[in-house]
C-alpha cells in the first residue's frame, strides 16, 4: 500500500512539472510576440506609451482567445 501510495505521489509531481514547463514555454513565446506586435507603442509592461494606451487594466477582461485574436488581428 505505500508503494502504491508513494509511485502516485511521485507520478503527480512528475505531471505537475512537466505542466509546468510547458506553461513556461507558452508565457515566454507570448512575451515575445508583445515585444514585437505592441510593447512599441502600449510599453513593454503594457502601462501605455506614446501611441499607445495602457492595456494592463483590460487584459484581464479578455479571454485567452480573445487576447489571441487581438495580438493577431488588432482592434478595429
Amino acid at each position: 500500500m505505500r508503494v502504491l501510495l508513494r509511485m502516485i505521489v511521485i507520478s503527480g509531481l512528475v505531471m505537475f512539472v512537466c505542466a509546468s514547463s510547458v506553461y513556461a514555454q507558452r508565457a515566454e513565446s507570448g512575451r515575445q510576440v508583445f515585444a514585437s506586435r505592441c510593447a512599441a507603442c502600449h510599453g513593454t509592461e503594457g502601462g501605455g506609451g506614446e501611441l499607445g494606451p495602457s492595456i494592463v487594466a483590460r487584459i484581464p477582461l479578455r479571454s485567452d482567445a480573445e487576447l489571441e485574436a487581438v495580438v493577431r488581428e488588432g482592434l478595429p
